[in-house]
């Protein structure tokens, strides 16, 4: 909010030689409000909520001032070229408004979860948190959906006032201040529209009112496979109200083991041919996509493989890359002159294979120094963890229905959502190919060409091996899925292969089928260390697309994998009628009239919506 109010000062300086006295108060009233502005953000994140509130108050005041001072220069809004400038500067003023008593709100509820807590306690953490405390600050959030309601209609109302804010004609010291705007309200919709469910979602997940039980899954994505990675460990997880009862993790192979001489279930047919499995266990049960899906075929080996565990509620599943990222906030553990920094963690853990019990004791020392964080790094750990299931290297999945219709909606549980328009889904298996996942590199190019008769795609996926034949990187081995809107016809391909350079290397075919209501195309491939590999699939997208097209609309929603890390991704998409972006990705940008060009990466799930 403070960046608005410093771009607004700039542009009120250029129209200074005409409205000189109306622009001067506009100015000061502007430098007051990013004052108070940033005194309210810094109380916020010292959770002092009443200086917070009082600041935020005074930066709206400052703001209705600007405002007035704005009406004296209405006369001169008929003007092609000043009144441009003038409506920017009305609607980021208005903006700023709607955002400053959003944060308002945001800072009441912040303040009735967790301002009791504060009275006579110091700075508590959640290790001095008593189980009556813990319970307090979960019925609280269950409880503080109104006003969060509040401040996502206040942001849905200024997202109308953002849409209406000219993309051309400003001037620079004007459009300084509104592209950076551009680039960060997405962010800001997003989060804030997470608030509500959120507070139904967390309560519920973390025991509240009733006791919960989780399977726990940690899924190497160094070793990727289709819900983040192949699951080496497992544990059980026990929370009541906010409270972690018990945690226990294990080695896989203590299941999978015992169960080899009584458990014969067919495994995937890929599975079979690529990785010479001929019995399917836990280990290998996350080979859907969609993790509900995995999440209960892995309930279901859990309970074939005599899991100990009789009442399971859910799967919590989570790659190295968000234990990584809570050693940034906890500090390096050292377990027996092992120390684990957020750079080595996966290193050290596959370099010691063998003592699977490391993980157990790293993450006791991990989670202890996580409860000890005192409260003013709470905001911390919640980005933290936001990041997480946002990137899909944590994901839940419960078998209450309705908490598991939450979880779904917010995009917390690695679901396949189904498409609206156009879309595309890249599901990598490595089989047999051991860690190498550490060293490659992919990237992702899409190319679309829309005629009055039809809609053509290429997709190809590009991999570099940057890797060498060693204990734990090889030759890549991966069985791709591409999933695209169902009723998609293949055309041609290009990279497929029948095995790896040491099974003869020849040219394979690519598998078309059916699965989550999408068209999918499957292909093995395998890359040398220090090579390169494609894989290419043209293909012509059903007429229900192209019949969205005619009716005004285009829709490309790209899923990432979960585990992945961030994929280069492009696009090149030509239209036979000039696009208007609606909803952007970063990165896009216009080719002549009737052509759209991004540069972004699948760090997260990208959607672009264009009309016509």
């Amino acid at each position: 909010m403070a960046a608005l109010v410093v771009g607004l000062i700039g542009s009120f300086a250029i129209l200074s030689l005409v409205t000189l006295p109306p622009t001067l108060a506009a100015v000061s009233s502007g430098r007051s409000a990013k004052t108070k502005l940033d005194s309210a953000r810094t109380a916020l994140s010292e959770q002092r909520f009443t200086d917070a509130i009082q600041a935020t108050d005074q930066a709206v005041g400052h703001l209705r001032q600007t405002r007035n001072a704005l009406r004296r220069l209405v006369g001169l809004e008929p003007l092609p070229f000043v009144g441009t400038q003038l409506l920017t500067i009305r609607l980021v003023v208005d903006l700023g408004l709607d955002l400053s008593s959003a944060l308002k709100d945001g800072t009441l509820a912040a303040r009735q979860v967790i301002g009791p807590l504060q009275q006579g306690k110091g700075n508590v953490s959640l290790a001095t948190l008593t189980p009556a405390d813990k319970r307090q600050i979960l019925e609280r959030l269950s409880q503080a959906g109104p006003l969060l309601q509040s401040v996502q209609e206040k942001v849905v109302t200024a997202a109308k006032k953002f849409e209406m804010i000219p993309r051309h004609g400003l001037l620079p010291a004007l459009e300084s201040l509104v592209a950076p705007l551009r680039e960060q309200f997405p962010f800001i919709e997003s989060t804030v529209s997470q608030l509500v469910p959120a507070t139904q979602i967390i309560p519920a997940v973390s025991g509240f009112p009733s006791p919960k039980n989780y399977l726990f899954l940690l899924e190497n994505n160094s070793e990727l496979r289709p819900t983040g990675g192949f699951i080496g460990t497992y544990g059980i997880l026990k929370v009541a109200a906010g409270e972690i009862t018990s945690f226990a993790t294990n080695d896989v192979y203590t299941l999978d083991h015992p169960a080899r001489n009584t458990l014969y279930i067919a495994p995937p047919d890929p599975l079979q041919r690529y990785n010479a499995t001929t019995q399917w266990f836990f280990r290998d049960s996350n080979w859907s996509p969609d993790f509900p899906t995995a999440a209960l075929k892995a309930l279901d080996f859990y309970r074939l493989e005599n899991g100990p565990e009789k009442k399971l509620d859910g799967v919590i599943a989570v790659t190295p890359v968000f234990i990584s990222s809570l050693l940034k906030i906890s500090g390096d553990i050292t377990i027996d002159k092992i120390t684990f920094t957020p750079d080595n963690l996966v290193d050290k853990l596959q370099a010691r294979a063998e003592r699977k019990e490391l993980i157990g004791e790293m993450s006791k020392v991990l989670m202890n120094r996580i409860l000890a964080l005192p409260q003013r790094r709470w905001q911390e750990l919640i980005g933290t963890v936001a990041k997480a299931l946002e990137e899909k290297h944590l994901l839940l999945f419960s078998r209450d229905q309705e908490l598991e219709e939450k979880i779904i909606a917010q995009n917390w549980g690695g679901a396949v959502r189904p498409l609206a328009g156009d879309g595309f889904l890249i599901i990598d298996a490595n089989l047999a190919g051991l860690k190498t996942d550490s060293v490659m590199d992919r990237s992702v190019s899409y190319g679309l060409t829309v005629t009055d008769r039809d809609a053509t795609a290429n997709l190809k996926i590009s991999y570099v091996n940057k890797g060498k034949l060693s204990r734990l990187t090889t030759r890549y081995r991966t069985f791709t899925r591409v999933y695209v809107p169902v009723g998609s016809a293949l055309v041609s391909s290009s990279g497929a292969m029948q095995n790896d350079k040491l099974h003869g290397g020849r040219p394979g075919t690519v598998e078309v089928s059916s699965e989550l209501n999408r068209t999918v195309f499957g292909a093995f491939i395998s890359i040398e260390p220090g090579e390169t590999g494609e894989l290419s699939f043209t293909y012509t997208l059903p007429s229900t697309i192209l019949q969205r097209i005619n009716d005004g609309t285009y829709d490309l929603d790209v899923q990432k994998q979960s585990g992945t890390t961030g994929h280069g991704l492009t696009a090149n998409l030509t239209f036979p009628k000039q696009p208007t972006i609606i909803k952007d990705i970063d990165g896009t940008r216009r080719i002549g009239h009737t052509g759209l060009a991004l540069n972004s990466d699948l760090r997260t799930d990208r959607r672009l919506v264009v009309g016509f």
